[in-house]
């Protein structure tokens, strides 16, 4: 594996006030966290605020995606006004897009696809590595790999690396969603809900390893252009 670049952060801030509050100053480094949620969650839109926050300041962050292109999704970011697009041509933001929708699964391309995915981890030397959504990777995945997988990133943690990453439960078996959970520093549970007849986007810490905020903070969020 290369070296991870080190940096003298102590949290990924989200580059939004509010939200850096909410989270105690941003998410930890070096950790290892899941964002859970259905469906129109925010989860995406969450991790690209994230992402856009540490790029601000000076973080390399490689971006793997299941969801879209790398134009489609410098297009959308611009659109909520987190344009990164001068980092991703300066070489600080790294956009791999992964196109699994369509694909006939078996165990064995689902334990090559874990054991693909972590060896580009492994070897890529920026400090945080966001995978947007990990859910393809793990869909009717043999709980053996699945956890060896989440092993090792905690591994990579362990050396410096911070990994975000976003997960749809309902294709995973939940005894292997408890498993995951319970390896990782930081769970946050994303939901939809309706407040003064408008929807806002819900974010429930269950844990956040790192940081002086309380397990089972709950607030809402909005990234709205500004």
């Amino acid at each position: 594996p290369m070296a991870i670049e080190q940096h003298k952060q102590r949290f990924i801030p989200s580059g939004r006030m509010e939200l850096d509050r909410r989270l105690g100053g941003g998410l930890p480094i070096p950790s290892l966290i899941m964002l859970e949620g259905q469906n129109s969650t925010g989860k995406s839109t969450f991790l690209q605020q994230m992402m856009w926050g540490g790029l601000g300041k000076d973080l390399k962050i490689t971006y793997i995606t299941t969801e879209c292109q790398v134009k489609t999704l410098l297009g959308q970011m611009k659109q909520i006004s987190l344009d990164v697009e001068k980092h991703f041509l300066w070489g600080r933001l790294k956009i791999i897009p992964l196109h699994l929708e369509g694909m006939k699964w078996n165990d064995k391309i689902l334990t090559n696809l874990l054991n693909d995915l972590l060896k580009f981890i492994n070897h890529d030397p920026n400090p945080v590595i966001v995978v947007d959504s990990i859910t393809y990777f793990l869909y009717r995945a043999v709980d053996e790999d699945a956890l060896t997988f989440f092993t090792n990133l905690r591994n990579l943690v362990e050396k410096g690396k911070s990994i975000l990453f976003s997960l749809h439960p309902e294709p995973i078996d939940p005894n292997m969603l408890i498993k995951i959970r319970a390896i990782c520093d930081g769970h946050i549970l994303l939901k939809l809900s309706s407040m003064g007849g408008r929807f806002v986007w819900i974010a429930e810490v269950v844990k956040l390893k790192g940081s002086e905020i309380t397990a089972g903070t709950i607030f809402s969020f909005d990234i709205d252009p500004v």
